[in-house]
């Protein structure tokens, strides 16, 4: 059955309809079978291909009558109510890192970077200690995974929506959160408490955009080029020198040298980003504090994205 989401409206003129069930999450499982986590209950629609499908279910919500901001005001409460509910169904660790990067390597340095910084970020930061989240995508985010895991690393969730071939190399967890690309970029630049960026497109700096506007930080291997050098409109503000990093170190990630030394810069500033007190809760803590009353009733399943 799928859940019951109450809206208060703005007026008291309302108009009631169905809407597909884009607040609907399901688990699809832990593909890394050394994690420990506890069974649950998930229902997967098959197709042909052994791809999800979108859920059938529908969802009553009761709607201000139409009106373009209203239209605006509800569909922000429905990614906030989305963002909420896989907040609640990530790892409660010190932090979530969130990768971003194209679904190619151009770069020639940007496969060995990856793998010098997975091997220090597992050597300093444990699994208890922070989460990797991905959109379950190939390229960087792929060669990301395969890296952490062969360190030995579990605590990975790929955030995917529905119909979603399973990306990542199969490492970790799928949940979905969105009910196609676009609804789950939405939710993956909401959800993390840095982001760290390789190469990319127009998708990755979007994600970065949002990332940053709502507090998020932003570590971008500027020398690696693409949205993470500045270009398709990567937020030209995270490029600068942030507050809680030296010049020095800053400077690194645009003059990339050595992997092994680039790779201890970018993991010490993972550590300071993830210490500062502004970067953390600005996902679904902060939702919760400003946005207006949803409640969700009955049973939720949990889907991923990339």
């Amino acid at each position: 059955p799928a859940p019951l989401i109450n809206v208060s409206p703005p007026s008291d003129e309302l108009i009631s309809l169905e809407a597909d069930g884009t607040t609907l999450l399901g688990r699809i499982g832990d593909r890394s079978p050394a994690r420990a986590r506890a069974p649950e209950k998930v229902e997967e629609a098959k197709g042909s291909q052994g791809s999800l499908e979108a859920p059938r279910a529908r969802t009553k919500l009761q709607l201000p009558l139409a009106k373009e901001s209203d239209e605006v005001r509800l569909a922000q409460m429905e990614i906030d109510s989305l963002c909420r509910a896989v907040t609640e169904q990530l790892p409660h660790t010190g932090g979530n890192i969130c990768v971003l990067g194209g679904c190619e390597i151009h770069h020639p340095e940007t496969r060995p970077l990856i793998q010098a910084v997975a091997k220090r970020l597992v050597e300093t930061l444990p699994d208890r200690d922070v989460s990797v989240l991905t959109g379950g995508l190939p390229g960087v985010q792929e060669q990301m995974v395969k890296s952490l895991s062969s360190h030995g690393f579990q605590q990975i969730t790929n955030l995917v929506h529905f119909g979603q071939e399973r990306g990542s190399a199969a490492i970790g967890e799928d949940l979905v959160a969105g009910v196609d690309a676009a609804e789950r970029r939405k939710v993956f630049s909401r959800v993390g408490d840095v982001y760290l960026c390789f190469e990319g497109g127009p998708g990755v700096a979007e994600e970065a955009q949002v990332a940053f506007s709502r507090g998020a930080r932003v570590v971008p291997l500027m020398g690696l080029g693409g949205a993470a050098g500045g270009d398709f409109g990567f937020p030209l503000q995270a490029l600068e020198v942030p507050t809680w990093c030296s010049s020095e170190d800053w400077a690194r990630l645009s003059d990339l040298g050595n992997a092994e030394e680039v790779a201890d810069v970018v993991v010490r500033l993972l550590h300071k980003a993830l210490q500062d007190p502004r970067s953390r809760g600005g996902n679904a803590r902060k939702i919760a504090d400003n946005s207006p009353d949803v409640v969700v009733t009955g049973p939720m399943c949990l889907v991923c994205g990339p």
